[in-house]
C-alpha cells in the first residue's frame, strides 16, 4: 500500500506511512484469532497474510 496517491480534483493525497506491523493485534481486537480471520475472504492478502496475521499501520493523510 506504501506509495498510495488519490486526487479530488486539482488536489493530490498521498499516504505517508509512520508504522506498519505484522501481528500483535489481539490487544485492539481480542476476537481477531486466525480461525475467525480466515472467515472473512475480503481481508486477504491486504489486512492478514499467508500465516493469518493481522496487518496494521499507522499512517498520515
Amino acid at each position: 500500500m506504501a506509495g498510495e496517491v488519490w486526487r479530488i480534483g486539482r488536489v493530490k493525497i498521498s499516504r505517508v506511512v509512520e508504522i506498519e506491523a505484522t501481528g500483535g493485534m489481539s490487544r485492539i481486537i481480542p476476537d481477531a484469532h486466525r480461525e475467525r480471520l480466515q472467515e472473512i475472504d475480503w481481508l486477504f492478502p491486504h489486512f492478514v497474510n499467508e500465516e493469518g496475521r493481522m496487518r496494521g499501520s499507522i499512517h498520515a493523510l
